[in-house]
């Protein structure tokens, strides 16, 4: 009698073990799943508060590196680099396979831009939309879609007449994580401007442009003690960068030809990661012969 009861004790006991197994297994579907080079979402900085903490409505979270893992998120109404991070990708809420909650970035964000057109060919970056979503104005730019080779993704779009591609990427200088983006331009009857990334909006932060040659170089972003560095490749001489609204701003002049240029941002520091990147732009070379030779013949190959 003792053994049968014991018995049935321990079935129970294991059968309850199991269910709840089981159970886990199914309400996290989503964080265990195998989501590809990108998801299509969007995604809330704090899932407890997600109307008032979004992220970006119209978000695709691409992986650009799996040890640690790296992401970047397109925004494709605002046409924007809307957040990069590494140590992980999205957290999804476990409620309902994660449809109950936007998901929130698995890791440490090293950048950010605010919810205001990626680019503009007037110099402001002023949202013209009526509501803080949806796509902008035709006339000031056009998402078009995304190409997919491997892991490798590259956004289309168009800034007033000109032709965009866009591939993010990922490596390491000197040890620190790098976010890399990598540009192919259409000729432009128009100036365009860019925002990089968001800057300290301190009344003492500074940027100070160093050319290695002449179309390399970096941009330094002192606030305090703390440094940002961003390099650059590619860029004709008549580039120019400032800061505005607390954002790093690229000026390129209006184009005849094509033009393909990188912009790479590093993490803040409290040292002068100058020297390092200095180093990089001279082993990498002109940005035809770098590293993403492979990544440009497929970009060049889609060229719109």
């Amino acid at each position: 009698m003792f053994q049968t009861s014991l018995g049935c004790v321990l079935g129970v006991t294991c059968l309850s073990l199991a269910l709840v197994a089981a159970q886990d297994v199914r309400t996290d579907n989503m964080n265990r799943m195998e989501h590809g080079p990108f998801v299509s979402t969007t995604i809330a900085a704090d899932p407890l508060s997600p109307t008032r903490s979004i992220v970006v409505h119209k978000g695709i979270a691409v992986r650009v590196a799996s040890d640690p893992e790296a992401v970047v998120t397109f925004d494709t109404d605002l046409l924007r680099v809307a957040a990069a991070w590494t140590g992980g990708g999205l957290q999804w809420s476990s409620a309902r396979d994660g449809l109950e909650q936007w998901p929130s970035p698995a890791g440490f964000t090293h950048f950010t831009t605010a919810q205001r057109p990626g680019w503009t060919t007037t110099g402001d970056f002023a949202d013209p939309r009526p509501w803080r979503y949806g796509p902008l104005p035709r006339e000031k730019g056009r998402y078009k879609g995304l190409y997919v080779q491997g892991d490798t993704v590259v956004f289309a779009y168009a800034i007033g007449d000109a032709g965009i591609l866009e591939r993010p990427g990922f490596l390491r200088v000197d040890g620190q994580p790098v976010f890399v983006r990598t540009f192919n331009v259409q000729p432009a009857a128009e100036p365009l401007s860019l925002h990089v990334l968001q800057a300290p909006g301190a009344a003492g932060t500074v940027i100070e442009r160093r050319m290695l040659s002449g179309d390399s170089g970096t941009v330094a972003i002192r606030a305090g003690a703390e440094t940002r560095m961003v390099a650059f490749s590619g860029l004709p001489e008549s580039a120019t960068w400032r800061l505005t609204h607390q954002h790093l701003v690229l000026d390129l002049p209006h184009a005849a030809a094509p033009r393909r240029f990188e912009v790479l941002i590093g993490p803040v520091s409290t040292g002068d990661p100058g020297a390092a990147f200095e180093a990089h732009l001279r082993q990498a070379g002109p940005i035809a012969d770098s590293a993403h030779r492979g990544v440009q013949t497929f970009v060049g190959a889609i060229l719109l």
